[in-house]
């Protein structure tokens, strides 16, 4: 017969039950007690997986969408969502796609805007390639979905492409206009590892 300490329910009942309500109970509520928020800070720069922006200060900022490589911040029913990704067709391919994936998604898009169809880094014609790399640009394109107002703006730097998504309504979007044009325009397309980003932005 095995000698040690005689089984003691009155001791040790209490305290299987307590350690099973830990991690049954209380262990899996952590995650929902942790902030999924916070405000932005002056200067801060967020990045989704080459490109980056600085969003306005003391709007917020979604935690999980930002650990996803696609951070959003939101203010006032206003939506902004930075992603990237590389093209190597035309910058008129690419406006073209963004149009139809924003249809795809249910989304009524406004016309499209003009884009260059002979900026294509690869090709069947060693002749049509661009000599030099393609210069920074950016579109814009508009779109509805429900009730909301949206706009879409395409910056492309060679083979990279950002994303910037604005989406409220028409009252929110004019009275955070001036943020979001200085987001906008400081967006930075990164530098591209064909590696480690997409091949098609979305």
């Amino acid at each position: 017969m095995t000698q040690g300490r005689p089984w003691r329910a009155r001791v040790w009942v209490p305290v299987i039950a307590v350690l099973a309500m830990v991690f049954g109970v209380v262990i899996p509520l952590v995650p929902g007690l942790a902030a999924t928020t916070r405000p932005v800070e002056p200067g801060e720069r967020i990045a989704a997986q080459t490109a980056s922006f600085e969003p306005a200060q003391g709007w917020t900022l979604d935690l999980d969408a930002a650990v996803s490589s696609r951070p959003e911040v939101s203010q006032d029913g206003t939506v902004v969502r930075l992603s990237d990704g590389i093209w190597f067709g035309s910058t008129s391919s690419l406006i073209s796609r963004m149009g139809e994936l924003l249809a795809d998604g249910g989304a009524s898009v406004g016309s499209l805007p003009q884009a260059p169809d002979d900026d294509a880094l690869i090709t069947l014609d060693p002749e049509a390639l661009p000599d030099e790399t393609i210069p920074r640009a950016q579109y814009l394109i508009t779109f509805t979905t429900g009730d909301n107002t949206g706009q879409l703006f395409v910056v492309r730097e060679d083979a990279g492409v950002a994303l910037m998504r604005v989406v409220g309504t028409p009252a929110s979007l004019d009275a955070n206009r001036a943020e979001i044009d200085a987001m906008v325009a400081s967006i930075d397309v990164g530098v591209v590892d064909v590696d480690d980003v997409p091949t098609e932005p979305r």
